[in-house]
């Protein structure tokens, strides 16, 4: 990310933040009884756009976590439509 940080998504593994500075992780996994969790542990693709905001490509979805959020949203799309995504301006 633009603070040299890492993302870091696995299959089965759900999505992992490594802190350069702190030299810590945090994961994310799946918490059914949170909605607002990530939607699956199997990460296919990472992309942050020019927000910063993180898009998440599962195999139970697609996620977006806001630039500075905690709360995932859970974008109702097939994986075909989020590389379409891919083209449009807003994701480098």
């Amino acid at each position: 990310d633009q603070s040299g940080n890492l993302w870091i998504g696995s299959g089965n593994g759900g999505l992992n933040y490594f802190t350069v500075k702190t030299k810590s992780f945090k994961k994310y996994l799946p918490d059914h009884k949170n909605s607002k969790s990530l939607i699956s542990d199997d990460i296919n693709c990472l992309v942050l756009d020019q927000e910063q905001n993180l898009w998440i490509a599962t195999e139970g979805g697609i996620d977006m976590l806001p630039f500075g959020g905690k709360d995932f949203q859970h974008i109702q799309k097939g994986k075909i439509e989020f590389l379409s995504l891919l083209n449009e301006e807003k994701i480098r």
